[in-house]
């Protein structure tokens, strides 16, 4: 009896050695997979950074439009929404200026998500409405569709 004790211990001190060394190599694949993407967002900013540089040098605002929208994504995507934000607000100028409501539409759009991710919601409902605004007016059904469906998050999520 006091045998069969001591083997079921040691097989119980077999399977929490185990099942330690598994959640070990559960933790080192994670923080390997979140290296690699800290890893991807680093080139992925590059690359929009390079982009803007490019078009700058060449004055095609579209092209710095372009850029901003996707650094201010990938800030978004990495909970940097301040950031963010103040890219979609340089793409949203730019659309402004040029008079290109389309594109001004997505940057409406782009600093609604932020601000719904950042708990804004209230600033939220706000760029989506404007988003809403011109979408109707001009008939950009995706955007509309777009506009609707963010009116709609903020306001599950602000409950």
């Amino acid at each position: 009896m006091e045998q069969e004790s001591q083997e079921v211990q040691q097989l119980e001190g077999y399977f929490n050695n185990y099942q330690i060394k598994k959640k070990i190599e559960s933790y080192e694949k994670e923080l390997k997979n979140a290296r690699e993407q800290e890893h991807q967002d680093q080139e992925t900013m590059a690359y929009y950074e390079q982009t803007f540089e490019i078009a700058k040098e060449r004055k095609n605002q579209d092209q710095e439009r372009t850029a901003y929208l996707g650094l201010g994504d990938a800030c978004r995507l990495n909970n940097q929404f301040e950031t963010a934000i103040k890219y979609y607000e340089q793409a949203l100028e730019i659309a402004k200026e040029r008079k290109d409501q389309h594109q001004e539409t997505r940057a409406y759009l782009r600093s609604g998500k932020a601000y719904r991710s950042d708990n804004q919601f209230q600033t939220a409902i706000k760029y989506y409405e404007q988003a809403l605004t011109i979408a109707k007016e001009r008939k950009y059904q995706h955007q509309e569709t777009r506009a609707y469906l963010g009116l709609g998050d903020v306001y599950r999520l602000n409950k």
